[in-house]
């Protein structure tokens, strides 16, 4: 009969690098490490370790019995921490893998901040790697969660933020002027090329504009990217989460770029019903709105859309609620007021119902002149045409197949959905306008 002291060996082994390193990191002398080794190798009836390679190495066969030897701790662990806890979670240990700056300095620290005050009596240990090394790790189960650049349909996620691509440029820059700057001007300066998490993306969005960058320079340190460009050594683009605060760097300015490159963070595991005691609890605090909330930076803010005559970009505000909790239109606009720069004119495109001119929402809008300005849609034609596609979209993508278990349950799907559509917002370019302006 296999017996978990041989699965731990196995799984120590591997770890370690060894087959007498790893029996040593359990505590077993070479001559019982060797002979637990056998016994599991002739009840498997199958070699586990590849003795033919020059270095440590399992077989498929060995690989595939890691894997459900990890899942056969994984259990047990759930089983000591259930007992341990009991009712309430008073101990146990949180392992995290984090991709970077962006998610270990602007995300993680608000998330375990209230982690850490509901569940003091936890340990968190947080591993910081590439993001195909914590994907890695989650595979393997020697992470309980992670924080990833999403999609990955292989994990259960929840989404966290949407990251902005920005080009960095020394101070006094002739494209400093610009609003965004264009990735076809971004071409004709010396390139300083981030090998950090978002390097794949900058490479994909100069891919897809069919430009190349003039590459001089590879730095894997943000700060050494940001020394560089403060010295005038080029210019680079990097993810906006990932930036420090930039009075550290006062030769720098960044901006937006066109076309605009986003992408979504979220945390991830491999199966959200099998999550430990301690994962499930910081699961929960991810899903809560505040901690979203808490992740947005005033930097961020700062680059939302700006909406003028000629361009304006469009998102999905979600709302997944009950119908009789719904509040007509100032919900709404009070979402869009508190999302959107106090300076900025907010322009909503809407129809010419009665409902967007009720006195609810008349006096509503007269406590903010000069706010909004309401560009409505020709009487003959029909805005609906624009949400049918949009929850023809929903229901074809991530609500296909899906299986819930409560409508909190839907809810989160939907929103999670929703931040995923807006991490790629689709670029309106209007000609006419019937601008009501309040």
């Amino acid at each position: 009969m296999i017996t978990l002291r041989q699965l731990e060996l196995l799984v120590a082994m591997f770890e370690a690098g060894g087959i007498s390193s790893g029996g040593g990191r359990i505590g077993m002398s070479p001559s019982a490490t060797s002979h637990a080794l056998r016994a599991l190798e002739s009840q498997l009836g199958v070699a586990v370790v590849n003795r033919q390679s020059k270095d440590f190495a399992l077989t498929s066969a060995g690989e595939r019995v890691l894997r459900h030897s990890r899942d056969i701790f994984t259990s047990m662990k759930t089983i000591e921490q259930e007992g341990k806890a009991a009712a309430e979670l008073k101990t146990g240990v949180l392992r995290i893998g984090s991709f970077g700056a962006s998610s270990s300095i602007r995300l993680l620290p608000a998330l375990l901040d209230q982690f850490k005050i509901r569940y003091p009596g936890v340990e968190i240990f947080v591993i910081e790697e590439a993001d195909n090394m914590v994907e890695q790790r989650l595979i393997e189960g020697r992470v309980d969660l992670g924080v990833v650049v999403l999609p990955k349909p292989q994990f259960d996620t929840l989404s966290l933020a949407v990251d902005e691509l920005v080009a960095v440029l020394p101070k006094g820059h002739e494209l400093e002027d610009c609003e965004r700057v264009d990735l076809r001007d971004l071409v004709k300066y010396n390139f300083i090329l981030t090998h950090a998490g978002s390097q794949g993306l900058v490479q994909k969005i100069f891919d897809r504009a069919g430009v190349q960058p003039r590459v001089t320079h590879q730095l894997s340190q943000l700060w050494s990217i940001l020394d560089f460009v403060s010295r005038g050594q080029g210019i680079s683009m990097v993810a906006s989460l990932a930036l420090p605060d930039l009075d550290h760097f006062p030769g720098i300015v960044t901006r937006p770029v066109s076309p605009r490159a986003n992408r979504s963070i979220g945390i991830a595991c491999r199966d959200e019903a099998r999550l430990s005691l301690p994962a499930k609890a910081l699961w929960r605090i991810a899903r809560e709105p505040a901690s979203h909330n808490r992740a947005t930076t005033p930097r961020q803010k700062s680059w939302l859309p700006n909406l003028d005559r000629r361009r304006s970009v469009s998102i999905i505000v979600g709302c997944a609620r009950k119908r009789a909790e719904l509040h007509v239109e100032n919900s709404l606009l009070q979402q869009l007021d508190a999302h959107y720069p106090k300076d900025a004119i907010i322009r909503v495109v809407l129809d010419n119902h009665s409902a967007h001119i009720s006195k609810e929402t008349m006096a509503y809008l007269s406590g903010r002149p000069g706010r909004f300005e309401y560009v409505h849609t020709p009487k003959h034609g029909s805005w609906l045409n624009l949400i049918e596609c949009a929850f023809s979209k929903m229901a074809r993508t991530f609500l296909r197949h899906i299986r819930v278990t409560s409508k909190d349950d839907l809810k989160q799907r939907i929103l999670k959905g929703i931040a995923e559509i807006n991490a790629s917002p689709v670029v309106f370019r209007w000609n006419k306008f019937d601008l009501g302006v309040t």
